[in-house]
């Protein structure tokens, strides 16, 4: 069975500016996340999914983490988390990747 992590971190938060790259304990929040996936063994993939150029520039950092600038249009308040996931699937099986459970 083929695993997929996906870490969705969108660039305006409304309630807290910029949340998933202020500083928590000295990383960003979102790399926090990274860090406990890339200890997680059960996934195949990690992938982070941004709208968000300072997240995006991490993927020099995090070699092994994919890392899919999401469009703007699916980077809303009001977009549900479904259609991100369902973003990232396509995507991905666009380059023959695929996936049993995310």
């Amino acid at each position: 069975m083929k695993i997929l992590c996906i870490i969705p971190a969108r660039k305006n938060s409304s309630r807290l500016k910029n949340k998933n790259t202020l500083n928590f304990c000295g990383k960003p929040l979102f790399e926090w996340t990274i860090k406990i996936s890339k200890k997680i063994k059960l996934f195949d993939k990690v992938v982070v999914s941004t709208n968000d150029q300072k997240i995006l520039e991490y993927q020099k950092k995090y070699k092994k983490i994919f890392f899919l600038k999401r469009p703007n249009s699916l980077s809303k308040k009001s977009t549900p988390m479904s259609k991100v996931i369902e973003y990232n699937l396509d995507f991905l099986k666009k380059r023959k990747e695929n996936f049993d459970a995310v």
